[in-house]
Order: structure tokens, then C-alpha cells, then sequence
């Protein structure tokens, strides 16, 4: 189990997630997107449609309707600001974080879009980002 599923297990008040979307639908979605090769950040999605963490993070949900922005509205916005075709975000809070699809790897980003630190998983990044700066705030023991 990744830390962050573990996470929203333990301390389910600070994970609200959109909810299980439709498999056929999100594989369509993946497909469209080319982001077949994120499998960390697809079977999240599968398994929580993205949401919002410790009250102000929001992983990008891959359809509409859910508490979590659209991760396809998002990076329309985001693209015309000058965000790389090759970046695709997936989380927005206390930075921009994004999925690298050409190195494979789980981005945190400069606001002007530069990679500032690169992940190898969607759980490192997890732990490195969100967790590191909000474990000690709401109590969270190590996983």
C-alpha cells in the first residue's frame, strides 16, 4: 500500500476524495491524455477520482463533478501560462506538481514551470511534498 493510501486509511478527515470513477472512462481518459506510462498516479485516480488533502492540496481529478478541480481545465490554463507539452499537472497547493511524461518521473515545479525537484514515484514525491510539510502540523506519526 502507498504511504498516501495509508495516509487517507489512518487520518481519513484530511483526505476527501471524489470517489471511484468509472474504470472504462478513466482508461479512455489516460489514453487521451497519454499518460498510460503514469501508473503510480493512474491507479490513485482509479482509486479516490483525485480530491483535496490536508485541507488546501487538491490532486486534479480527471472528470467534473467532484470536490477536486478539473485536472483538464487546469492544464488548459496552465498550458496557455506557458506550461511544457510534456508536463501534465496533478496537483496544485503549496506548489505546482506535474507527471513528466518523456522522464517518466513526478515533478515539483517553479511557478514559472521549471522542474525544481524530480520524483522517481508518485509515493516519493508524496512523502518529499505533501507529507514532509504537513505530518508534523496535523500530528501524523511515520508511516
Amino acid at each position: 500500500m502507498t504511504t498516501i493510501m495509508h495516509d487517507a486509511l489512518a487520518f481519513p478527515h484530511l483526505f476527501l476524495w471524489n470517489g471511484r470513477p468509472d474504470g472504462s472512462a478513466l482508461r479512455r481518459w489516460v489514453e487521451s491524455h497519454s499518460l498510460w506510462t503514469a501508473s503510480e498516479l493512474v491507479t490513485l485516480l482509479a482509486e479516490t477520482g483525485g480530491g483535496i488533502l490536508f485541507e488546501t492540496e487538491v490532486i486534479l481529478a480527471p472528470f467534473l463533478g467532484g470536490l477536486a478541480d478539473h485536472a483538464d481545465a487546469v492544464n488548459r490554463v496552465h498550458r496557455h501560462r506557458g506550461l511544457p507539452d510534456d508536463l501534465w499537472l496533478f496537483h496544485t497547493g503549496i506548489t505546482l506538481s506535474a507527471y513528466s511524461r518523456t522522464r517518466r518521473t513526478y515533478d515539483e515545479l517553479s511557478p514559472s514551470y521549471r522542474t525544481t525537484h524530480s520524483y522517481a514515484s508518485l509515493d516519493d514525491w508524496y512523502v518529499m511534498v505533501l507529507r514532509s510539510e504537513y505530518a508534523e502540523r496535523y500530528e501524523m506519526t511515520k508511516p
